[in-house]
């Protein structure tokens, strides 16, 4: 990605094991050094679940159906 440009990422994942329903599944977003608030956009399942900006290691919660 050429500096200040945008691209966007797809990642399919299938677990390896199952959740129990209601269940969330913790999931650790790390910022790259040298960026700042890289916007993210989660979606599961085709639908979006959370739009944040990243500035600092976070981890949160993803629902699953």
């Amino acid at each position: 990605v050429r500096p200040l440009g945008t691209q966007t990422l797809t990642i399919k994942y299938v677990l390896p094991f199952k959740l129990a329903k209601a269940s969330p599944l913790p999931v650790l977003y790390q910022k790259q050094p040298g960026t700042a608030g890289i916007n993210y956009t989660v979606r599961v399942n085709g639908g979006d679940q959370m739009k944040f900006q990243l500035f600092t290691d976070q981890e949160f919660n993803i629902d699953h159906p």
